[in-house]
């Protein structure tokens, strides 16, 4: 009977050790909310977190996809020729990743198809699982005008500020447009920008975007001037030269980082098909060594990362912060492998460590981690061919 009992009792510890870490695992929330979405060539996270728009390939048809947990539906095709994907080695698709605005509506750049092959680019904007709805945007640019990096303001969402210009996607000459949704009334509109991401600051004041160096070769990407627009009275502002997008906003609004050049090193990146039928993204292996600058509204930008070996190459990019500030992500690159490493105060640690090459880092608020893109790379003699790329989520322990 003794027996007995104590299997009882032992049976029931058991159980109910079971319980708790089962408890324990659902409040603490999913290490992995998705799997990886292979051939996601750009995304977007929701503001809220959670939710995941990709960009995705499907032999040589394009998808506009949302992912979020148990769940996966592709919205749109999007209509844009293969030959299209690429603007001076910089990798596919991430001028036509869909914005979210505060209150879960999306808006993202569109082909449409016209009567007898008369295609032009107009603005969609809806609710996933909804009908979408074209914009009116009145002085668009003619039928041959592009919008891309479309961007929502900050709630509540009635601003949406995008990039137009022309289909060859030049480095630069495109013009900034903020318009007023739905109506499509122009606010505003800068000429003479790069073709690069847009942001805006906390509070909707302000909005960072780039334009090309004067003495830089127009292939490269990887020198850029950071200006600010002040939405209050269409003041530009140039803050820094020599960097790199994407650009990230501090919490406070008083400060942006940004990716900027340390030695100048240059070899033009290329195009190239290897193996014949996939398109790959072709760098020199004599890349732009970088390390992440905060940049003030007001004063001197100064340095936060120090890559440990600027001479093989290695760089900080892709900054990224939570909407609550408190913590700088980025990405390390390496000749052999990249990683992803934290800033919290003067403490940097790598949470994430791979052989593939990251680009396009951001946080997820709601599931505590990152998002970014892997490519597998081939290596050449003097190049690097980047292929299969994957979304792939990074766990951040707080």
């Amino acid at each position: 009977m003794a027996r007995s009992r104590s299997r009882t009792l032992v049976l029931g510890a058991a159980v109910g050790v079971s319980l708790c870490v089962v408890l324990w695992l659902i409040l603490r929330g999913p290490a992995a909310p998705l799997s990886p979405v292979v051939g996601a060539e750009a995304f977007a996270v929701s503001q809220g977190g959670g939710r995941i728009a990709c960009v995705s390939r499907d032999g040589a048809r394009f998808w506009l996809t949302i992912t979020e947990p148990g769940a996966e539906v592709r919205v749109s095709e999007l209509a844009l020729p293969l030959s299209r994907d690429y603007v001076g080695g910089w990798l596919a698709l991430p001028h036509l990743v869909p914005a979210w605005s505060a209150d879960g509506r999306l808006a993202w750049p569109h082909r449409r198809s016209g009567p007898q092959g008369q295609d032009s680019w107009v603005v969609r904007c809806g609710v996933p699982g909804e009908e979408a709805r074209e914009l009116k945007l009145a002085g668009l640019g003619g039928p041959d005008a592009m919008p891309a990096y479309c961007t929502w303001g900050p709630s509540p969402p009635t601003r949406l500020a995008f990039l137009v210009g022309p289909t060859e996607f030049a480095p630069s000459g495109w013009s900034l447009l903020v318009v007023e949704v739905p109506s499509g009334q122009e606010l505003t509109r800068v000429p003479n920008v790069a073709f690069e991401e847009i942001s805006w600051s906390p509070r909707g004041r302000r909005i960072a975007f780039f334009r090309v160096g004067p003495r830089v070769p127009r292939v490269s990407s990887a020198d850029r001037e950071l200006w600010v627009l002040d939405l209050t009275d269409g003041q530009q502002s140039r803050l820094a030269g020599q960097v790199q997008a994407p650009a990230a906003w501090s919490s406070d609004g008083a400060a942006i980082f940004v990716s900027g050049r340390v030695v100048r090193k240059h070899r033009a990146p290329g195009l190239a098909r290897i193996p014949p039928g996939r398109w790959t993204v072709v760098v020199g292996r004599a890349t732009f060594p970088q390390a992440i600058r905060r940049v003030p509204l007001a004063g001197s930008p100064r340095v936060v990362t120090k890559p440990p070996s600027l001479e093989t190459g290695e760089g900080d990019a892709y900054p990224t912060l939570p909407p609550g500030g408190g913590a700088l992500a980025f990405i390390r690159r390496g000749e052999a492998q990249d990683k992803v490493l934290v800033r919290v105060g003067e403490e940097v640690r790598c949470v994430a460590e791979t052989s593939r090459s990251l680009h396009h880092l951001q946080w997820d608020p709601k599931c505590k981690g990152l998002w970014c893109i892997a490519y597998e790379r081939r290596r050449g003699r003097h190049w690097t061919a980047l292929s299969d790329p994957e979304l792939c989520w990074v766990s951040v322990d707080s």
